[in-house]
């Protein structure tokens, strides 16, 4: 199961970059850091083996089922000795902030614009096919997450890859990259290097592809381990940066915004593809950071070292800190869904199954330009989804969500019929773009079901009685 269009943008977009890329660090993230940006007592860490290259920035492509590519030809790695030296220093300096030790040596090699774009359409040919682009796109587009059934997710990962990052670290081939001239290491880059090699650290004390891959079928659980992983190294990348680059350039704490990224995104948004998939793509980054800051002020960073032998398990636990720091945790309830295929009629299959999180919930409410999307999706109890889909194109999804009170089921019911309630309406059912939608109500239980085909939703609308 590949997932739907949120999951498949995280997986193949390894990461997106905070610093020095198309989004700057949130005032919010450097205040909030400021609780682990005290110099922390740990043991320096000491080269393994001489690296054979330089830095890398703000991505990291953590693989849930496909590898990386691993015979796309990369420029020789650097032997210059003073680039060695600074290489050593920097991640000698993240390791010692952070607080873990380096087990393993890391290659860093230096990459050019051209050498990104190559590597990421690759990896994306690879491990993305059309129809999994296709199925995803009429997915999101049932949710109402975008606007526009035809968003060619296959480009936009690359694009997204190629214009929103200045390096990355994979866990498989255990190596950095860089975007970048390995003897012009400006405060950004040295920031990036410091945030890549905290994955590197990460993956050497937590094995970050087995943490991935082991919630491969639950995407908000995937997501929440995401920030968890991405906040981490965004906080101890912003506190090398504060205790090492504040003399030379304070500037890059606030930087907003200024390259074609944002612009495009803003364009597309234009469009109808809406802001769903840049605000997923930056979730763990920012959320993350957020998450990460809390739980550094519990323990500094070895209470973010245990929250790695128990991660968190959905975006509800990140955008509400307090409901994984206390005990007992707040868990997701369990979510059933009834077997639709025989109920269908003829030719539906059964495509995917996963989880519906609070985030994406949110998202979808903001998308429809729901009021008050934060408090409609806040109450999250739990939520599954699944999809089927016919050899003639037509699609049907259903959502099963639960809520911790009535209440909490009431506002995300309001906020759910603000946005349909903009479309025609026949009966029970709303019509908009060769969509049909419904919506039922069971207490703290609710169905939503969007399908192109009417009878279908009609027949899976019964099923939810």
């Amino acid at each position: 199961m590949q997932g739907r269009l949120l999951t498949v943008m995280l997986f193949l977009l390894g990461a997106s970059a905070i610093s020095g890329c198309s989004v700057g660090a949130p005032e919010t993230n450097s205040a909030a850091a400021s609780s682990a940006l005290t110099p922390l007592p740990a043991t320096p860490s000491a080269p393994a083996e001489e690296p054979t290259a330089a830095p890398t920035a703000t991505a990291v492509p953590l693989p849930t089922g496909t590898p990386e590519p691993t015979e796309t030809p990369w420029p020789t790695r650097v032997v210059d000795k003073d680039v060695q030296y600074n290489v050593y220093k920097i991640e000698d300096q993240a390791a010692a902030i952070r607080g873990l030790v380096v087990k393993k040596s890391v290659s860093e090699l230096f990459i050019t614009p051209q050498e990104l774009h190559d590597y990421f359409a690759a990896h994306v040919d690879k491990g993305y096919s059309i129809e999994e682009a296709q199925q995803n796109e009429m997915e999101a587009w049932l949710m109402r997450l975008i606007k526009k059934r035809d968003v060619n997710l296959k480009e936009r990962a690359v694009d997204v890859h190629t214009e929103g990052i200045l390096g990355f670290y994979s866990p498989d081939i255990k190596e950095l990259f860089v975007l970048g001239d390995t003897h012009n290491m400006t405060p950004d880059t040295r920031e990036t290097l410091a945030h890549e090699f905290t994955h590197a650290l990460q993956d050497q004390h937590f094995n970050l592809t087995a943490m991935i891959r082991q919630y491969s079928h639950d995407s908000d659980h995937r997501l929440a381990i995401r920030a968890l992983i991405e906040g981490d190294a965004t906080l101890s990348g912003l506190a090398y940066s504060y205790t090492y680059e504040k003399q030379v350039d304070n500037s890059t704490q606030k930087k907003q915004p200024a390259n074609s990224t944002a612009q495009k995104q803003s364009e597309q948004e234009a469009d109808g593809e809406g802001s769903y998939i840049g605000k997923t793509i930056y979730f763990p980054y920012i959320q993350g950071t957020l998450f990460v800051s809390e739980l550094t002020k519990v323990a500094g960073f070895s209470a973010v070292n245990r929250t790695y032998q128990e991660p968190p398990v959905s975006s509800e636990q990140i955008l509400h800190p307090d409901k994984y720091i206390k005990t007992p945790h707040d868990l997701p309830l369990p979510v059933a869904l009834p077997p639709l295929t025989g109920t269908l009629g003829t030719g539906w299959t059964l495509l995917d199954e996963d989880t519906t999180g609070e985030w994406e919930l949110r998202m979808a409410l903001e998308e429809t330009k729901a009021s008050n999307p934060e408090e409609a999706a806040a109450g999250w109890g739990g939520g599954r989804y699944s999809y089927y889909g016919k050899a003639d194109g037509n699609g049907l999804l259903f959502m099963h969500t639960r809520w911790d009170t009535e209440k909490d089921a009431d506002e995300f019911e309001a906020g759910m019929r603000e946005g349909l309630d903009r479309f025609a309406k026949e009966g029970t059912v709303w019509t908009e773009g060769g969509r049909y939608f419904a919506l039922r109500r069971d207490g703290s239980h609710l169905f939503y079901i969007a399908s192109t085909d009417r009878p279908a939703l009609e027949a899976a609308w019964q099923a939810a009685k």
